[in-house]
């Protein structure tokens, strides 16, 4: 994980890993394995703060929700995915509205039906839905 240390990150940062990493997801939507590894280096991304508004800016929210809606029967996307999402709603109320406007709290209800055997899946899920609807009541009542 390249993202663990200050010193990667920022090297992350000079290389514009964010953007290089959505381009890569949105040149490859039909690969599960593409969006696998793009939706996790998102997740190490996102557990810096510091990362939020690059990911939002470079569209990452909407390449994680390209990646659950295309691969919806990949356990390993979703899984990924949904830990984007725990990391990304984590303290961040700014995102925890943003997911919600995207849709985001019923795609992880149909994926939590969907994968209802992966408790790995389903810990990611739960993840991203305790963080979405830690601090905000509008969240709260869509779940």
């Amino acid at each position: 994980n390249l993202a663990c240390t200050a010193k990667h990150m920022e090297a992350v940062t000079e290389v514009q890993g964010v953007d290089l990493i959505c381009n890569a997801m949105e040149a490859h939507l039909a690969s599960a394995s593409v969006q696998e590894q793009g939706c996790g280096a998102l997740s190490n991304l996102a557990r810096n703060p510091d990362f939020h508004n690059s990911i939002a800016k470079a569209g990452g929210f909407e390449h994680i929700k390209l990646a659950m809606q295309r691969h919806h029967q990949s356990p390993e996307v979703q899984e990924q995915a949904c830990a984007a999402l725990w990391n990304l709603s984590a303290d961040s109320p700014n995102n925890q509205t943003s997911l919600a406007k995207l849709r985001f709290i019923g795609l992880l209800g149909s994926c939590m039906e969907r994968h209802a055997a992966s408790p790995e899946v389903l810990e990611s899920a739960l993840g991203a839905i305790a963080n979405m609807t830690a601090s905000n009541a509008a969240n709260k009542e869509a779940v």
